[in-house]
């Protein structure tokens, strides 16, 4: 009798809990932890670039093994470097994990390294994968949503939450320096 009850209540109960979940996160979002630390030595972010060039292309020999490499030139689409450009090797003195190489005017991720003497180092990182990643979203969603129905709609929304309350809350929370526990 008394799940019976809740599971006829079950789409109030789901968007009470949503609201509540929110208006608490919409709360707690502007509070600034007071023990925030600025960060000493090097520094590093990954940032999407783009590939204005190719300055060279040939193979080195890495453990024994012939790898092809390329020196291309890059520049910077996002953060404190926009704009500027920098070369990058891909492949020269690092292992490959695939043969793919790289194009011109395709966008990449690289590290850009700062270190307190004034240089700034470049290096590839991966290779920017939004769109793959959008079609496998889209079909999961679909699949979800096809194979359950309304609890599909309301697992991916428990999910959504989730995640926005890990991203937005949790890890700045804990960045900030508070107590991962509480």
């Amino acid at each position: 009798m008394f799940w019976e009850s809740i599971n006829s209540k079950s789409k109030q109960i789901t968007v009470l809990i949503t609201v509540l979940l929110i208006f608490t996160i919409y709360i707690s979002f502007g509070q600034k932890s007071s023990n925030v630390t600025e960060s000493v030595g090097y520094g590093t972010n990954t940032v999407k670039a783009r590939i204005t060039s190719i300055v060279e292309e040939g193979f080195v020999i890495i453990d024994e093994s012939r790898q092809d490499y390329q020196v291309v030139v890059v520049e910077i689409l996002e953060g404190n470097y926009t704009g500027q450009q920098f070369t990058v090797d891909y492949g020269k003195k690092h292992m490959l994990s695939s043969t793919r190489m790289l194009e011109k005017n395709m966008e990449i991720l690289v590290t850009i390294t700062e270190i307190p003497d004034g240089d700034v180092f470049v290096d590839f990182s991966d290779f920017v994968r939004t769109g793959s990643l959008l079609i496998l979203t889209l079909i999961f969603v679909l699949v979800c949503v096809l194979v359950s129905g309304w609890k599909g709609i309301r697992s991916l929304l428990g999910i959504g939450i989730s995640v926005l309350i890990i991203i937005y809350f949790i890890i700045p929370r804990i960045l900030a320096g508070d107590n991962p526990i509480w």
